[in-house]
């Protein structure tokens, strides 16, 4: 935002500094003028001087508020839009989780599943997510046709960090039908 000065020259708001620079200079001259003119006269010129430079302050003061109002409302509007592209990818990533043919899922090392998307419940014979999270207690002795496959896989990525291709076998909860299938793996921790 540019303004001009008295002197017609244009001055930039940098944070406010050139504005309250241009307002104290000139009432210091008034206030100069006053100490070495003493006469009733130069007194009232000085005066009216001191109104109008008051007045000037007040409009650059409005016009600075409705800067900072103007930027407030364009940063809060910034804001909204961010918060909407974060919904919309939420939305997107979600849906992507939900609705791949992949199996995709979360375990804790007990063996207890954290998190699983639909094709996990369709492919280990369960009727939803939902049923897959509440009746899973012990993955290993529950759903992997070998319990040691499981083992096998903890001890490959508390070794190795990054994602690990592991070999395993499933057994389906409904035929108990063995699945076999390649797992990509990879530990996630806690900071501690």
């Amino acid at each position: 935002m540019t303004i001009r000065s008295a002197k017609k020259m244009p001055v930039r708001l940098a944070a406010g500094a050139a504005v309250f620079a241009m307002v104290l200079i000139p009432e210091l001259i008034c206030l100069l003028w006053l100490a070495f003119f003493s006469t009733r006269q130069s007194f009232i010129v000085a005066l009216a001087l001191g109104l109008a430079l008051a007045l000037a302050s007040a409009l650059i003061s409005a016009r600075i508020a409705v800067f900072m109002h103007r930027r407030v409302a364009v940063r809060d509007r910034e804001y909204a839009l961010t918060i909407d592209a974060m919904k919309s990818r939420e939305t997107y990533f979600s849906s992507l989780f939900e609705n791949t043919p992949i199996a995709i899922f979360q375990t804790t090392p007990e063996g207890r599943f954290i998190n699983a998307n639909a094709s996990t419940a369709r492919l280990l014979g369960f009727s939803s997510v939902k049923d897959l999270l509440e009746n899973v207690h012990d993955i290993a002795s529950e759903l992997y046709a070998n319990s040691a496959d499981r083992q096998k896989a903890l001890d490959l990525i508390t070794r190795n960090p990054g994602y690990q291709t592991a070999e395993m076998s499933f057994r389906r909860r409904t035929d108990g039908a063995t699945i076999f299938g390649r797992a990509y793996v990879r530990a996630v921790r806690d900071e501690e």
